[in-house]
C-alpha cells in the first residue's frame, strides 16, 4: 500500500474478523503492522 505524506485513516473490514480502525501518519519510508484478531 502507498500513501501520499499526511494523516489517514485505515479501516480494514474482513469476515469472521473485528473491524480494526488504525490511525497512521505517513512521514517516510515507514512500515506499518496491521493484526486482525478473529472475533
Amino acid at each position: 500500500m502507498e500513501a501520499p505524506f499526511g494523516d489517514h485513516e485505515l479501516t480494514l473490514v474482513a469476515p469472521g474478523y473485528r473491524t480494526l480502525v488504525q490511525a497512521i501518519r505517513v512521514t517516510g519510508n515507514q512500515v506499518l503492522r496491521l493484526e486482525l484478531r478473529p472475533l
